[in-house]
């Protein structure tokens, strides 16, 4: 359940934006099974995360790439980690997707989805 609403909330950030080939220096985006409100983190600095979505646990950390393995295994130590990923920039796409079901999906109307596209 948790996965779906993961996608759905990630969904028209997907949809509007495009990743492009930019990374964000010293940032990872992370998602744990539980709440790291509830977890004692004395191993890791707390200025160094950040909750993006504390309904679905996703999080922001800033480390380098020599240290993420020891804070996500420092994570690990607590409670598991579903994912994680370098973040990205993200750019407004100009066109709308060349998706050529488009017209069957009518639930993407019914949502307003093109006024996200563009």
């Amino acid at each position: 359940m948790k996965i779906i609403a993961t996608y759905l909330l990630l969904f028209p950030i997907l949809v509007s934006a495009q990743l492009s080939d930019k990374l964000v220096l010293n940032e990872w985006i992370f998602q744990t099974e539980k709440p790291l409100e509830l977890i004692d983190l004395r191993s890791i600095n707390s200025n160094e995360i950040e909750a993006l979505c504390t309904a679905l646990n996703i999080y922001k950390i800033n480390c380098t790439e020599n240290e993420i393995g020891s804070r996500i295994a420092a994570i690990e130590s607590y409670t598991s980690v579903n994912y994680f990923f370098r973040n990205h920039e993200i750019e407004k796409r100009s066109v709308p997707p060349n998706d050529s079901l488009y017209a069957e999906q009518y639930n993407l109307g019914l949502v307003g989805l093109e006024n996200v596209w563009l």
